[in-house]
């Protein structure tokens, strides 16, 4: 047998009807049996996609699920972390508050007490007189006993100026050097 017979057994496959315009129809090239294999292949292609989905939906969800998890882990890490940084922080920064203050309420003593020496120095030059002999000196003896003289009166004027008693302060000696 070869290519050129044309012998068909009749229980080789089913031959197509024809139409008027020489093209079979679908329900002429399925029989029963086809249908209803094709119906259960359809059926099983939509209970496999829809397995395929119902899948894809808890895995999404068990994703979702551990995104969570994983933000509030690093939530709790992160405060952890930052909460002892955050209060090293706040305490340095109340610190340098507190050293602020103090720098500030030195400067003001300082500021105050320059005013005040200020003050005292006007007053003590405006009632001190310079005594008889101090307005030029003729020797170095001389000189220091006018200096001298200043300096006890400028003692004594600071004790009455400031209400308190001032440290001594080394009076010039005349002598050899």
């Amino acid at each position: 047998m070869g290519l050129s017979d044309r012998n068909y057994d009749r229980d080789g496959p089913p031959r197509r009807k024809r139409t008027k315009r020489g093209r079979a129809t679908p329900e002429a090239l399925l029989d029963r049996s086809s249908k209803q294999l094709l119906l259960v292949g359809l059926i099983l292609a939509f209970v496999l996609a829809l397995a395929y989905l119902v899948h894809y939906h808890m895995q999404i969800r068990a994703v979702n699920n551990m995104l969570e998890r994983l933000g509030l882990i690093q939530a709790e890490t992160a405060e952890r972390l930052v909460t002892p940084a955050v209060d090293a922080l706040h305490e340095r920064q109340e610190r340098l508050q507190i050293q602020r203050q103090r720098e500030q309420a030195a400067r003001q003593r300082e500021a105050q007490q320059a005013r005040r020496e200020r003050a005292f120095e006007r007053a003590f030059v405006e009632q001190y007189e310079v005594p008889e002999g101090c307005d030029s000196w003729d020797s170095q003896a001389q000189m220091v006993e006018c200096t001298n003289h200043r300096i006890r009166a400028r003692q004594e004027f600071r004790a009455e100026f400031f209400g308190e008693s001032t440290p001594n302060q080394i009076l010039l000696e005349s002598g050899p050097r």
